[in-house]
């Protein structure tokens, strides 16, 4: 294995081995329910499998690659991708401390290698303090003591990825008046604002701000979202609404996220130019 795949997750490896099933499904113009047929299972779990949502057993895989007529090295190649993909994900420092709807984004943000994200409201999860974050869920009354301090400990794990081995590249898009709500006070802001310098510092972070003086600009009016790229596999666009979230994965749609963020960051400030206005702050 080289070094760049050992880089790579189990979520990786079965998002690969979907869109290859996918692909010779498709290159042979079969529908997903020949394949429901052949494994005498669900439309639905082939259309988990092809998502990249579940691994894929020995035989149900050897059964598919008969069907297609795989052989050789090619044939040898898949089979070790299902491998990788079967294997058991290292123990992350959240899954016992967050409800079921919010792993799929978790899992897909750990194992992205670029994130890009435009939050309107607050700083994104990744750029929050701890004493940022314990501000803003001091507000949700329907929360206990208990479970602010284990979402805080969510927010910190996720956060350790950053300084460790291998980290993403982050780029955040973070209107102006995000940075001057003065979420829980004096000494909240000043830490938020030296935590941002340094995380400025990082190669591989980087935040810019959008001013208020722009006016209109390509992301206003979107809600929060996070484009996530894996190192392999199709991108995927976390969309947060109220409580909740939806992914997109529909290619179409993801290209108008990706254009939108794009579009946006041509006119946000350099990264020096946000570091002055957030002395301003």
């Amino acid at each position: 294995m080289t070094e760049s795949e050992e880089r790579l997750s189990p979520s990786d490896f079965k998002k690969q081995l979907g869109e290859t099933i996918r692909t010779l499904r498709e290159e042979r113009k079969h529908g997903r329910h020949v394949l429901a047929a052949l494994l005498s299972c669900s439309e639905d779990k082939i259309g988990t499998i092809e998502r990249g949502d579940v691994a894929v057993d020995a035989t149900d895989l050897a059964a598919m690659l008969d069907f297609f007529g795989v052989e050789g090295e090619y044939r040898t190649d898949i089979e070790q991708l299902a491998q990788e993909a079967r294997k058991r994900r290292p123990r992350t420092g959240w899954g016992k401390l967050i409800p079921q709807r919010l792993h799929k984004f978790f899992l897909s943000e750990e194992s992205a290698r670029v994130i890009r994200s435009y939050g309107p409201e607050l700083l994104h999860g990744l750029a929050q303090p701890r004493i940022y974050a314990s501000a803003v869920l001091a507000g949700n009354s329907a929360l206990s003591k208990a479970d602010r301090e284990r979402l805080l400990d969510v927010r910190m794990a996720r956060q350790a990825r950053l300084f460790g081995p291998n980290p993403p590249r982050v780029s955040l898009l973070i209107p102006e008046h995000v940075l001057r709500i003065p979420i829980g006070g004096p000494d909240v802001v000043r830490a938020t604002k030296d935590h941002l310098r340094k995380l400025a510092e990082l190669d591989h972070f980087e935040w810019r701000v959008l001013e208020t003086a722009l006016g209109k600009h390509p992301a206003l009016g979107r809600g929060p979202f996070t484009i996530l790229t894996p190192a392999r596999g199709s991108q995927s666009v976390y969309v947060e609404i109220g409580k909740d979230g939806i992914f997109i994965e529909d290619e179409e749609r993801v290209a108008g996220y990706e254009q939108t963020f794009t579009e946006a960051s041509g006119i946000a400030l350099s990264r020096e130019a946000s570091l002055r206005l957030l002395d301003t702050v």
